[in-house]
């Protein structure tokens, strides 16, 4: 189909309306349900609502305005049909928009009791359901192809973003997959300075000529540190040696997932560690309120400090 008016790239909610019909409802004591020929309980119609400019579909200003275009006629078609169901079975009164979602009758009243109302009065409901059937039928088929359209782009749309999900996912084990493999290798150590006040940590020669210390995984290690962090008070100042570091780059880098040290770390750990001058340090818990007392020194009061929460 050829568009017209403007080419302008929009974004669009599609929303999938299960439209009631309520046409049992509409008719009142007169309707007779046709076992052969049931009338549907509702239609399907795609409402396309422009939004910003994330999220839902992409299309042109002129498709959206034919789609919308389409649903209106469609909706006042069995709208239209609904009415007249309603005066074929004794109504006086009805007035139905389903485009916009408003709908007024008068329930007809129940037929005189003259001899043999019952089969009369199924006998015109029939033909009121089999002549209402046909016109919904042909507001269907009218909008048929714009609702196989509009169905085919929301399946393409469901399709993409299923494979940028799947994608998202495999890059994310992928990930994943090179922060253990380089956080399992047994290679980290950790010894303190002179001054006692820092804590020297990087990977270990393979083959050390000297008695060292105990060669860690990464994992280890966090536990390691965490341990002396918590023990030790001042608390020590760690210091990464920048070797190592890039050493760990390298390693990513040379498996297809390049990093800065810092984001690996970060994936590898389970406390919350912030970025310093020398490398991570453990990050302080957040600080909570005092209660009574003269402050956080005062007696009585929250004293501040990093206690057990690591």
């Amino acid at each position: 189909m050829t568009e017209t008016g403007s080419g302008e790239t929009v974004r669009v909610s599609l929303d999938e309306d299960r439209v009631a019909l309520d046409a049992a409802k509409l008719c009142g004591a007169r309707f007779v349900p046709v076992a052969s020929a049931p009338l549907p309980g509702h239609i399907v119609v795609f409402r396309p609502w422009k939004i910003g400019r994330y999220g839902g579909i992409s299309c042109t200003e002129a498709q959206r305005v034919r789609w919308q275009a389409a649903a209106r006629r469609y909706l006042d078609a069995v709208s239209r049909a609904l009415e007249e169901l309603h005066r074929a079975h004794g109504g006086r009164r009805a007035s139905v928009d389903l485009y916009h979602r408003v709908r007024s009758w008068a329930t007809p009243g129940e037929p005189f009791p003259w001899p043999g109302r019952r089969r009369r009065t199924a006998a015109r409901s029939a033909r009121a359901q089999q002549v209402f059937l046909e016109r919904l039928e042909h507001a269907a088929q009218e909008y048929r192809p714009v609702r196989e359209e509009i169905e085919a782009l929301v399946a393409a749309h469901r399709a993409e973003q299923q494979a940028v999900q799947e994608e998202r996912r495999r890059a994310a084990e992928r990930l994943r997959q090179v922060v253990r493999t380089v956080a399992s290798h047994r290679h980290w150590v950790h010894a303190p300075s002179r001054s006692g006040r820092t804590v020297n940590i990087g990977i270990s020669p393979e083959a050390p000529s000297e008695p060292a210390p105990p060669r860690l995984t990464a994992y280890e290690l966090e536990e390691s540190l965490l341990e002396l962090w918590r023990s030790t008070s001042p608390r020590p100042r760690f210091a990464w040696d920048p070797d190592a570091c890039a050493e760990v780059e390298r390693e990513c880098r040379d498996l297809g997932e390049p990093m800065a040290f810092s984001t690996w770390w970060n994936q590898v750990t389970r406390h919350t560690w912030r970025t310093t001058p020398s490398g991570p340090t453990p990050a302080p818990p957040p600080t909570r309120p005092s209660f009574g007392g003269t402050g956080s020194l005062g007696s009585g009061g929250y004293i501040g400090g990093f206690g057990t929460s690591f």
